[in-house]
């Protein structure tokens, strides 16, 4: 992600698409035979952590389409919130301007074409650009949720109001304890 947009000078997703190939797919690393065993909700769990180069499930999406030419490359099944390790360097450049949500969902679906996982990287991106914008500074959390329930809020999605939901929900439990906090949060789901 950070040398697609270095090279290309902002987001361009063919770049993007053949620079994540060329990273994970054959003959790197990741091409491993422990890779080839994982499979979503289930997999080789007792085996974790891999010691080594690991694809998700959503990389392993893209290679396939990818290696059957098709245009849509995101993976319709990872929900997983893998897509969030390319949100930082997207709000970072592209940080109080109108095409950001816009830019940070057309880098997610290009390995993650699930709506959960859009709408998690979007609100996301959504917290990082307040930190970019205006640093540290009281209730975050809050003016992105009031800005997620705005009917003309930018890039809205049908999950929205359930990212409020969990956001509420990590506020209800601030100061607990992390494993408590995250099953909490979480279970209830």
């Amino acid at each position: 992600m950070l040398e697609s947009l270095a090279e290309c000078q902002g987001l361009d997703i063919a770049d993007l698409k053949e620079r994540t190939y060329r990273m994970f797919g054959p003959g790197t690393d990741y091409d491993n035979t422990r890779n080839s065993e994982y499979k979503p909700h289930g997999g080789v769990k007792k085996s974790y952590p891999i010691n080594g180069s690991w694809r998700h499930f959503s990389i392993k999406d893209f290679l396939k389409k990818t290696e059957a030419g098709k245009d849509d490359t995101g993976s319709k099944e990872d929900d997983q919130v893998d897509g969030a390790t390319k949100v930082a360097p997207l709000v970072a450049l592209y940080a109080g301007q109108p095409c950001m949500l816009e830019k940070v969902e057309d880098a997610l679906r290009v390995t993650q074409n699930s709506d959960t996982a859009v709408a998690a990287g979007l609100t996301t991106a959504r917290i990082l650009e307040q930190y970019i914008l205006y640093g540290r500074k009281d209730r975050v959390i809050e003016t992105v949720m009031e800005e997620m329930r705005k009917p003309n809020r930018k890039n809205p999605t049908d999950l929205d109001q359930a990212m409020v939901s969990f956001l509420q929900k990590v506020l209800d439990n601030r100061g607990g304890q992390h494993r408590k906090v995250v099953t909490t949060v979480f279970s209830n789901n």
